[in-house]
């Protein structure tokens, strides 16, 4: 067969995403806290943008933009300011004391190095009348991560100096799972360190000691029976209970345990609640974690009869084009092509910003009101007010597609009279009713739990008595979904409530 090398000219469409349109959907994502670093971050490394002086905000005034119209006047003024560089408007502007402008230069004056003088640049101040040490922590930070390994091999420092089982210890707690029970039988860990049997045994005891109590055991009996000893207690018969009879402790049969004891089925009862107060699993309290920090990106209140939405931009500077720069574009003979290209490309980069953070808060307000809107019972009457609600039912209202309402609610908390929310929380599925409204499924779960927070303890509610609860109000349930709710919930099945 012959092969021919040959040109072909297609026309076909095809959406390319332009730089702009990637930051706008990066941005729309972003919770506050993550704008503001963004934010930081641009205003670092683009050298025209810079924050808009208070006296200037002042000077001009704020509008608190409720409407979409008055929205919408902020968004096109802000880009109106922005958007022709290169033909600039005439601006007077005003320079700091020391700074002068030199063919499209900042020069500082002679007497620059005055402003020094008094220590005020300073990195750390000493507080007054402080007499320790100049290398003494001011700030205590907490850490952003708290790890259960780095606790344990903490402790195994202080409690163990022989290098061999010091390798022993750190086997050990490389063989923890993350409910910080031992994975691997001692014979494994013997052998993989090289050492007797005995000698394992004898570290596995001393970790036994460490905090959280109960960690490094081989199975929930003896995890169990470790914080039993670590608590100082002397019930023989609840350490009965713990190392023998486990199993029906597990699944509360506790008549088993009473014929076994000799003992009544209420004092079992009370020896189960006490065991109850035990961790099984010990790993957890000291799991890895990271501290989360939650800024309300919105905020709604009540103000003379009437739902407001407020966006929070307390972190948020506002922007503008340094007019220095500004005044560089006009004075064109005064750089040369180079800086005069990197002038432009940076001016446009800081104007789009500009504009996908007024676009940002544009979508997010318009999202937010419509939230508002369906969900007044909500914010009236609590979680029984609830409404089901999709993302489609927004989205058809502000005009957005619903993907673009996914990246609004999600990682989004609005603050409200009811208590800080995520906005996604507020769609959800819905259950048909005989009033004709569907109930949130949300609203159902609370339900849910506010009969079996109401139960009596001797005679837990079934999921069909449950379930014929909810019909009677009018709420049409089945109990395969009360089981579901009850279990996302983390109730208990009705044999497992059960006191005596």
């Amino acid at each position: 067969m012959e092969q021919r090398m040959f040109l072909d000219m297609r026309m076909a469409q095809k959406m390319v995403m332009t730089p702009r349109m990637q930051q706008a959907i990066k941005m729309l994502q972003m919770p506050t806290i993550e704008l503001e670093a963004l934010v930081e971050q641009e205003l670092q490394e683009n050298p025209l943008l810079e924050e808009i002086p208070l006296e200037d905000l002042q000077d001009a005034g704020t509008t608190d933009p409720e409407s979409d119209g008055e929205l919408e006047a902020a968004i096109e003024k802000t880009a109106a300011a922005n958007e022709e560089w290169e033909t600039p408007p005439p601006e007077v502007m005003v320079l700091s004391e020391g700074e002068k402008l030199t063919e499209g230069k900042i020069e500082l004056s002679e007497d620059w190095e005055k402003f020094f003088e008094d220590g005020s640049d300073s990195y750390v101040t000493i507080p007054s009348g402080w007499n320790g040490p100049l290398d003494e922590e001011f700030d205590r930070v907490i850490p952003d991560e708290v790890s259960l390994r780095d606790e344990l091999e903490r402790q195994l420092d202080l409690a163990v100096e022989d290098g061999a089982e010091r390798e022993i210890g750190l086997s050990i707690l490389n063989s923890l799972d993350s409910d910080g029970y031992l994975s691997l039988p001692l014979e494994e860990v013997a052998e993989q360190t090289g050492q007797p049997l005995e000698r394992v045994e004898k570290v596995l005891r001393t970790i036994h000691t460490f905090d959280p109590p109960g960690i490094a055991a081989r199975n929930l009996s003896e995890c169990l029976r470790i914080q039993f000893e670590a608590a100082g207690l002397d019930s023989p018969r609840m350490l009965e209970m713990i190392e023998k009879h486990i199993e029906d402790l597990e699944h509360r049969r506790f008549q088993n345990i009473a014929r076994a004891l000799k003992i009544t089925v209420q004092e079992v009862q009370e020896l189960a609640d006490e065991i109850a107060k035990f961790e099984p699993r010990p790993g957890r309290s000291l799991s890895s974690y990271q501290n989360d920090y939650i800024t309300p990106d919105v905020f709604v209140e009540k103000v003379a009869g009437e739902w407001q939405v407020r966006l929070s931009d307390d972190g948020i500077a506002p922007l503008r084009i340094s007019p220095v720069y500004r005044q560089m574009l006009e004075k064109k003979e005064n750089c040369d092509r180079e800086t005069l290209k990197y002038i432009r490309t940076r001016l446009l980069s800081a104007v789009d910003l500009i504009k996908n953070i007024e676009q940002r808060k544009q979508t997010l307000y318009k999202v937010t009101r419509e939230i508002v809107n369906q969900q007044k019972d909500f914010l009236e009457n609590g979680i029984s007010g609830l409404k089901p609600m999709r993302l489609r039912d927004v989205a058809d209202v502000v005009g957005v597609h619903e993907t673009t309402v996914c990246r609004v609610v999600n990682g989004k908390y609005v603050d409200t009279p009811q208590g800080l929310f995520e906005l996604k929380y507020f769609f959800s599925g819905g259950l048909e009713s005989d009033s004709g409204q569907d109930a949130s499924a949300k609203s159902v779960m609370a339900m849910v739990k506010d009969l079996i927070d109401m139960e009596d303890p001797r005679k837990p509610l079934s999921d069909q008595k449950i379930s014929d609860l909810l019909k009677a109000r009018g709420i049409n349930i089945a109990r395969r979904t009360v089981a579901k709710y009850r279990d996302l919930m983390g109730i208990l099945p009705t044999s497992m409530r059960k006191r005596v």
